[in-house]
């Protein structure tokens, strides 16, 4: 058996008819996560390209100094 003060708590939370059709329907949260898997992704992209360029230019510098 539920109280009256509980029975009263949770009709507060219960959602009202004409709004849950809103909250369905509403597609904000899901573009952002979207968007940060993207950044995400290209952040990736970047560190990986970052690094293979680096070591390339590390090892020009390096047998430019051995022929000095």
């Amino acid at each position: 058996m539920q109280s009256r003060r509980a029975r009263r708590a949770w009709s507060k939370i219960e959602l009202q008819p004409r709004i849950t059709p809103a909250l369905i329907e509403d597609q904000h949260g899901v573009t952002a996560i979207e968007y940060a898997l993207i950044a995400a992704l290209i952040a990736v992209a970047a560190i990986a390209a970052m690094q293979l360029v680096g070591t390339g230019i590390t090892n020009t510098f390096n047998s430019i100094a051995g022929q000095l």
